[in-house]
């Protein structure tokens, strides 16, 4: 595994257990959102015990692997989202722009508000209970972008070490297709190079990745999501 695709790994692993998770021998799971399950090096193996498990992992996992998994399980194993893992080298002076619709949120009140704009945001429901918890942490940065008084748009910020994490960038559907998303992360790669940050990281949905490839990211790797259904 090369040094980029190990930095990047480690601030999704560090941001996943910062949202909570539980450790059991080798893996890593949450109870509730973001519900992931993973070990240390994003690392397939059959260790699935019931259906409706998952694990995350940057391993190819081909039709014929999880066809012989699920025979000796007894269920049946599929790969389900996917995800791309991408990374820019950040420069050494910076050239992206903060935006005054811009907010940083630091208030109970505020993060409400936040989870509920990023919960419509992605259409499905993020725990405010977690939310509020990784608001605390002093690695993480919740920004929220005001159109007209409403939020209109989200990102979470994750550090570690000189390498910032994007997370949870999404724009409400009566916002879109006005540059929302564009804005946001403008703004996070200014306040990535703000930290000193070398590298800014993400994993990117489908959706995501011509944005983040005309910002100049790289994709390293996949993450592929299996569940035992």
């Amino acid at each position: 595994m090369n040094k980029a695709l190990s930095q990047n790994l480690e601030n999704l692993h560090q941001y996943w257990l910062a949202l909570g998770a539980e450790q059991s021998g080798e893996l890593f799971q949450h109870t509730s959102w973001p519900n992931k399950r993973w070990n240390s090096t994003f690392s397939f193996s059959n260790v699935f015990s019931r259906v409706g498990e998952r694990l995350s992992t940057i391993d190819q996992v081909d039709a014929s692997k999880l066809n012989e998994c699920s025979k000796d399980l007894g269920f049946t194993l599929q790969a389900m989202m996917q995800l791309e893992v991408m990374t820019l080298t950040l420069p050494t002076s910076s050239e992206y722009k903060t935006h005054d619709e811009i907010t940083h949120i630091s208030t109970t009140d505020q993060a409400r508000k936040w989870t509920l704009a990023c919960s419509e945001a992605f259409a499905y429901s993020l725990d405010e209970t977690v939310i509020q918890h990784v608001l605390k942490d002093p690695n993480c940065y919740l920004f929220a972008l005001f159109k007209d008084g409403k939020i209109a748009g989200t990102v979470l910020l994750f550090q570690t070490g000189r390498t910032l994490g994007i997370h949870q960038l999404g724009t409400v559907r009566a916002f879109r297709k006005m540059g929302v998303a564009a804005q946001l992360m403008a703004h996070s790669l200014s306040f990535a190079s703000e930290l000193g940050c070398d590298y800014a990281v993400l994993q990117a949905s489908k959706a995501g990745i011509p944005l983040y490839s005309k910002l100049g990211f790289e994709r390293l790797a996949t993450i592929t999501s299996v569940q035992a259904v």
